[in-house]
């Protein structure tokens, strides 16, 4: 019987290469000489192939991966869809690598082979023991004797060989095995019997079965083990399984003399149907009332078919349950029409992948469509001409792949249509806008200067109440006149017209709009700027920032119109720009925050880090931290900023593992401002982070000025235990005397003085000074800048408490401050 999950191996004669100093030139050796040399090219080519399989494999694996890494940078501006793909393709790459996918595969090849079911070539004979044959003959009893007439039986009628689904591997009397020994010493090397792995098969190592030791040396030995796949929805062959150090050809594989060009495993192309298979029963081979046609000149394999007593008999989808001799005769049918190959998931998971990506980012339907079409294609049309082909592919990883992502991405875009329709307004939004494509005509923008003043009136909502009113003024009325909504800005486009035009055109919009709007029983006025953009050759988004700054600066100088012009742009528009964009930064979360470490000179460790802003603004990228922090200065958001950066770091801060300090930089705007200190205290209390770890670092380039209201901050700062250092010492203004009456507990060296101390005496000196003036002043020195080792080495010798620079470590995100405070903690241990 066929051993399922067990193994089989066929112990064939090899013929022996002819050594090359022969001098017979009998013609059958010369043949067999060519033909084992032929046979060792094929071997070679088939190594070759097999050699060039498996780097295209590895090469799509590899492809897959970078295509992975390219959606990463791809779509950064995109999160949602970033987060979907990502998740997603995570999911499927894990499902597909625990095999969960197979099943379905399985499944969706049995209904393939049904529908390309067709019939065996009748090479082969099963001898099936059947219901007939168990109530006449003993056929497991202690005489062999049945067997052994039916070989001879088999043999008179012209059998090819005989194979046997089978083990025999108990032993019987010699009295009892007699006839059947003999009838196998009358046809040696004609009769195989099979071997399989032991029913314990999942223990190591795997050892074998075999057949009865006196029957050996007359047989030939076959695995008749094959392994189930999950569910039996489908079979694997072993061809050459090993175990306890043997091996046997499989069945099918002797069946075939296929052993030179099969892989280490196959699965039969079941859509060779068992029922056209030719059959006789035992019975009648024991009886001798058979046809001698059907036997002579074919290979004939003896198995059980009994549905009564047999216990091999499996499930295979289409031809329900089949004996398992006839998986044998199926296996070997799959062998002589080529050779099978296995390709695995990772090509069509990565088709799949391709296809998923013009599902999230097509831009028309015949995209969408064009998608579907090639999915038919891959997972339903070319399956059948690979099925043909005898190639094993899982397609289930690459559908659940485009599957998943087409649902997901129908989602995202029904979202991304609602959102391009005001909810409350039933304008078309801002989002709406960005997605039109360029446009040869003047994008208006009307902001409403006084929307906040006129909402604080009311109680309720009324904002949408106001921009429905004025785009129905602006638009006459016209639901084909397109107005979008941002927020407080109202665009539309209208024909480019020359600059008196386009004033005049303003202000019959004013005209429309300067008559009172009556909003819950009140009358209010509006206030309201214009802006334009003509420069018809950038991108939308950019001109809608345009068109908004101009309506923002108009606005904030008293006009009731500006119109962007990118050549005359003076520097006052763009730092006014990016004081709103910079408001909105810190609002939507593109500010972020880097550290970079601060080291004990004397024992090496980190005892402490610098929290340092960074903007990297979504249309102009990184922004550099003096600009932004000098416009922040400038138009009044450096007290917003400074909160943001303070609470973001201690939160940061709070969840390492550590106990480092955190040093934050204060400008002296805000070290004057009344809002200091209650905004240090709610940071503190919030994250419940102890103010003697706390340093607020002032930059004195710039020099206080004169007044009690910094010094009564830094007194309070102090009284609290919060440190106080002074930043970029010896750049700026600061005397001996500055530093003895301004409170502080830590200096911190400029950089320009730092790199210079091993190479300008001046320098050297300098920095000795300071260390040791402010060791007697009872604070820190920390030296900024370091980035060679010879500093390093001069600031140890001088006794400079704290070290920082690029030397030590470069500003890092908190996931790698965190790493590095681990790998740190690691090395002390």
């Amino acid at each position: 019987m066929m051993r399922f999950g067990k193994s089989k191996y066929a112990a064939l004669n090899t013929p022996q290469i002819i050594p090359e100093c022969l001098e017979v030139l009998d013609p059958e050796i010369l043949h067999a000489q060519w033909s084992a040399a032929e046979a060792i090219r094929r071997r070679q080519w088939r190594v070759r192939l097999n050699s060039l399989t498996l780097r295209i494999k590895r090469a799509i694996l590899v492809a897959y991966q970078d295509s992975v890494s390219w959606v990463a940078k791809r779509t950064h501006s995109d999160e949602k869809r970033v987060r979907a793909l990502s998740w997603i393709m995570s999911l499927v790459f894990a499902l597909a690598l625990v095999g969960f996918s197979e099943p379905g595969d399985d499944v969706y090849r049995g209904m393939r082979n049904i529908i390309r079911q067709q019939p065996v070539s009748g090479k082969i004979v099963v001898v099936g023991i059947d219901d007939r044959t168990w109530s006449n003959i003993d056929i497991y009893g202690s005489s062999r004797d049945s067997e052994a007439r039916v070989i001879n039986n088999l043999f008179k009628m012209g059998a090819r060989r005989i194979f046997f689904d089978r083990i025999f591997s108990n032993r019987v009397s010699q009295k009892d095995n007699a006839a059947f020994l003999a009838a196998l010493k009358a046809h040696p090397g004609q009769v195989y019997i099979g071997a399989s792995f032991r029913a314990d098969a999942h223990s190591q190592p795997l050892t074998w079965m075999m057949p009865d030791p006196s029957l050996r040396p007359y047989v030939g030995l076959s695995s008749i083990w094959i392994k189930i796949a999950a569910f039996q929805a489908s079979y694997i062959v072993p061809t050459r399984p090993v175990g306890g150090g043997q091996s046997f050809d499989a069945t099918s594989v002797v069946l075939t003399h296929a052993q030179g060009r099969v892989p280490a495993h196959y699965r039969p192309d079941f859509s060779y149907q068992a029922r056209s298979v030719p059959s006789i029963s035992y019975l009648d081979a024991y009886d001798n009332h058979v046809d001698p046609h059907l036997i002579r000149g074919h290979d004939v394999i003896i198995g059980d078919i009994s549905s009564v007593n047999s216990g091999d008999m499996h499930y295979l989808i289409g031809q329900k349950f089949v004996p398992g001799v006839y998986y044998h005769v199926l296996g070997a049918e799959t062998l002589m029409h080529g050779t099978p190959q296995e390709w695995g998931w990772s090509l069509f998971l990565f088709l799949g992948t391709c296809l998923a990506l013009l599902q999230f980012y097509a831009r028309s339907a015949r995209l969408v469509l064009a998608s579907w079409a090639a999915v038919f294609v891959l997972m339903v049309l070319l399956p059948f001409y690979l099925d043909h082909r005898l190639i094993t592919v899982e397609y289930f990883p690459g559908l659940e792949m485009y599957l998943l992502a087409a649902w997901r991405a129908n989602v995202l875009r029904r979202k991304a249509q609602a959102e391009k329709i005001d909810a409350m307004t039933g304008l078309r939004t801002k989002r709406a806008l960005e997605a039109l494509p360029p446009s040869r005509a003047t994008l208006v923008a009307l902001k409403i200067v006084n929307l906040s003043e006129i909402e604080t009136i009311f109680r309720v909502r009324v904002d949408h109440l106001i921009m429905t009113e004025v785009a129905r003024r602006i638009s006459f009325g016209d639901t084909e006149f397109a107005v979008y909504l941002g927020e407080d800005v109202l665009y539309w486009f209208t024909p480019i017209l020359p600059g008196s035009t386009l004033a005049h055109h303003f202000e019959g919009f004013q005209a429309l709009l300067l008559s009172a709007i009556e909003i819950g029983g009140r009358r209010v006025d509006l206030r309201f700027a214009f802006g334009a953009d003509s420069d018809i050759d950038r991108a939308m988004v950019s001109r809608i920032s345009a068109a908004r700054m101009s309506a923002e600066r108009a606005a904030a100088t008293g006009k009731l119109y500006s119109i962007y012009d990118p050549l005359g742009e003076a520097v006052l528009a763009n730092e006014l720009q990016m004081s709103g964009d910079l408001e909105r930064a810190v609002r939507e979360g593109e500010i972020s925050v880097v550290y970079q470490p601060k080291h004990d000179i004397a024992s090496g460790e980190i005892c402490g880090v610098e929290a340092l802003a960074r903007w990297t603004h979504p249309l102009h990228g990184a922004i550099p931290p003096d600009l932004f922090i000098r416009v922040a200065e400038r138009f009044g958001r450096i007290e917003n900023l400074t909160g943001f950066i303070l609470d973001r770091a201690i939160g940061d801060i709070c969840a390492l593992d550590s106990q480092i300090s955190l040093a934050v930089n204060i400008a002296v705007p805000v070290l004057q401002s009344p809002i200091l200190i209650p905004m240090v205290k709610q940071a503190l209390m919030r994250w419940n982070f102890p103010a003697d770890r706390l340093i607020l670092e002032i930059t004195e380039t710039a020099q206080i000025t004169e007044g009690a209201t910094h010094r009564a901050n830094l007194e309070a700062l102090l009284a609290m235990k919060v440190g106080v250092s002074i930043d970029d010492y010896g750049a700026g203004h600061a005397t001996l005397e500055y530093i003895r009456d301004l409170p502080c507990t830590e200096i911190k060296i400029d950089q320009q003085f730092v790199a210079g101390i091993d190479g300008r005496e001046a320098d050297r000196m300098m920095v000795m000074s300071t260390i040791e003036m402010a060791h007697r002043l009872g604070k820190k020195v920390v030296a900024e800048g370091i980035e060679t080792n010879s500093v390093l080495d001069a600031l140890r010798v001088m006794a400079c408490d704290v070290a920082q620079g690029y030397l030590l470590n470069r500003p890092m995100d908190i996931a790698q401050l965190e790493a590095l405070l681990v790998s740190a903690r690691r090395k002390r241990a």
